[in-house]
């Protein structure tokens, strides 16, 4: 390996977790917790902390109403959560260079491992472009981690049959041979757009070096040489989008939003880069495939009746299709602007007020009326119908809210008021005009800036958002630890501790409210 991480780096990274399909075993049904991007200086203690019943007098910390407070305290607790993330740890766990593990538990549950759908090195990705330098040698690292992962067989298959849907590898990066849900078709697709971001950054640097990293490593029109990482996946999932996959949350196989919109996604970024590149035939093909998948995800058996899109196109297991994935879809694969798949698209905001209120009555700790039966903010999960508490899943175990779903819901609604408020307009629709009724007693039409309702829709928008944060406060563990859960019941954190994708993902929320307070303070 030619780069080296520099010593000076500690990386933690969210990787995206998984779990068996049995629903016996006590591995959890979980696709993206914490992670650790292992180098040499990015070392993971194994010691997980106190469990989540480890201290019965836990109390849960009061809910704060001033906006001022409420605003300290999201800047604060991004910043624990970049630190928690990016902390040096002192003890090596053996992991292999350049991986992202999933989190250092082996047990109860067991997420020692990487999967290839790391959606959270977008974040490192975005921390570069927001000028901290020193994590490019981070991302080379993680690419040269990946082409090796690509190379190697394994149950999906080898590199040119099937391998790259392969979800999981043993954090040495051996392959892992046992029963899980495979193939997982979004993995290729979500590290293509990352690396695509890379490889453009590096581009439009414009030094030698880099085009030469570029084309030598990143993006060879031919495959064949061996060092192609983006085009690899590109191929893969060119040729491969259209076929049924496991879902995000490995547990289900179909045809799946989240995972088709990941596709759609790097298949068009992709496209760009290949005629950057000078390969006018990859991207024609890849920019062919990127539009049929748009008008596969428009088709109506992507839709409820009332215009909001479901998860999948089947409804195995009882489920609805009511699902935290086509939030989280958006935020990792939608684009500002874009009518179908955009923060403020009409179907989009729809889909939010479906999955809400699909929770309301369903947590003990979430039984105020106007939570069961209103339109208060409450605390969501991944889906109504999940099982997996942290631990197990089982005939007897319920489903819990999880941060990551909770806080996507005031991240996705941020960035749509940060988008209205950029445009000076909000139309509604039939297929919105639900979601905006619960804000003010609007009809379809267009709301013009400074109209009564346009102000009384987007301040409604952010108190709700805020709602979203102060059930995450209400509810975070001691110190502001962010498990995977918090329980249904009780309240208490559940799951895997410190979870780097909790953290990172409300670190990218906050984010998002920091661009949205320059807009509206």
């Amino acid at each position: 390996m030619s780069e080296k991480l520099a010593t000076t780096i500690p990386i933690y990274v969210a990787a995206p977790q998984a779990s068996p399909k049995s629903a016996t075993r006590k591995h959890g049904l979980h696709a993206f917790v914490a992670g650790a991007l292992i180098g040499a200086a990015a070392l993971w203690s194994v010691t997980n902390g106190p469990g989540p019943f480890a201290s019965l007098s836990y109390k849960h910390t009061p809910a704060p109403t001033p906006a001022d407070d409420l605003r300290d305290w999201i800047s604060n607790q991004a910043d624990f959560g970049h630190r928690k993330i990016f902390e040096r740890k002192r003890k090596r766990v053996g992991a292999a260079e350049g991986l992202v593990i999933a989190a250092p538990s082996t047990n109860h549950p067991d997420y020692f491992y990487t999967w290839t759908r790391a959606i959270v090195t977008g974040t490192i990705m975005d921390r570069l472009l927001s000028g901290e330098n020193e994590l490019e040698a981070a991302l080379r690292l993680y690419a040269y981690s990946q082409g090796g992962l690509q190379k190697t067989c394994n149950p999906s298959g080898c590199p040119t049959n099937g391998g790259l849907g392969e979800p999981k590898f043993h954090a040495d990066g051996s392959p892992y041979t046992g029963s899980w849900g495979r193939p997982q078709r979004d993995g290729p697709a979500l590290r293509a757009i990352t690396l695509t971001r890379f490889a453009n950054y590096l581009l439009d640097r414009g030094r030698p070096a880099d085009s030469a990293f570029v084309s030598k490593f990143l993006y060879q029109q031919d495959t064949n040489s061996g060092n192609s990482v983006i085009k690899n996946d590109l191929e893969y999932t060119s040729h491969h989008c259209f076929k049924e996959s496991f879902d995000l949350w490995e547990e289900m196989k179909d045809h799946h939003f989240f995972t088709l919109l990941a596709c759609r996604k790097a298949l068009d970024v992709g496209s760009k880069l290949a005629l950057r590149l000078h390969d006018p035939a990859a991207a024609d093909w890849y920019g062919k495939q990127s539009r049929a998948l748009s008008s596969f995800l428009l088709d109506s058996r992507f839709r409820f009746p009332n215009g909001a899109y479901r998860a999948y196109l089947s409804n195995p297991y009882n489920r609805r299709g009511i699902d935290s994935s086509i939030i989280l879809g958006v935020l990792a694969a939608g684009d500002k602007g874009d009518p179908d798949f955009g923060p403020t698209a009409p179907a989009v905001l729809a889909s939010v007020k479906v999955y809400v209120d699909a929770f309301r009555g369903l947590y003990a700790i979430a039984n105020e009326p106007g939570q069961r039966e209103g339109t208060d903010p409450i605390p969501t999960g991944r889906y109504p119908e999940d099982k997996w508490d942290g631990y197990e899943t089982t005939e007897h175990t319920m489903g819990n809210p999880w941060y990551i779903c909770t806080v996507a819901v005031s991240h996705l609604v941020d960035l749509a008021v940060s988008e209205f408020l950029s445009v000076g307009r909000i139309e509604v629709t039939d297929v919105s005009l639900p979601f905006f009724k619960q804000f003010a007693d609007v009809k379809v039409g267009t709301l013009t800036n400074g109209s009564e309702d346009y102000n009384a829709v987007l301040d409604g928008m952010r108190k709700w958002s805020d709602g979203f944060y102060n059930i995450v406060r209400q509810f975070q563990g001691p110190g502001g630890v962010l498990y995977e859960q918090f329980g249904r019941i009780t309240g208490l954190p559940q799951g895997a501790p410190n979870l780097t994708w909790s953290f990172a993902a409300f670190a990218n929320a906050a984010r998002a409210r920091h661009s949205l307070v320059e807009f509206m303070p």
